[in-house]
């Protein structure tokens, strides 16, 4: 049972609220993360290419570098999310074997 203030809610509903809302997300195709990496790996490169410009001031290719390394860590995220869908799928095409 949730308690809310002075009334008793039974929490049942709010589980299978919980329960539908998880199992209606549909985990992205291996096309879809590759994508997404590729975008990634473009902002990065953007990124780079901006924070070379001289005419920057410091404040702001401080605020690019920030950006860019920001940009790198999406890539890795990115990257290991499309070989964790690579080795699932693995896995999954030899369960079928």
């Amino acid at each position: 049972m949730l308690h809310r203030f002075d009334k008793v809610l039974p929490i049942e509903p709010i589980i299978d609220l919980v329960i539908t809302d998880l199992a209606s997300k549909v985990m992205p195709t291996i096309a879809e993360l590759q994508t997404e990496l590729d975008d990634a790996r473009r902002e990065v490169r953007n990124l780079t290419v901006l924070g070379m410009s001289p005419k920057l001031s410091p404040e702001k290719a401080a605020l690019v570098r920030d950006l860019e390394r920001s940009a790198r860590a999406e890539v890795t995220l990115r990257f290991m999310a499309l070989e964790y869908a690579r080795e699932q799928k693995r896995l999954h095409s030899r369960r079928k074997n």
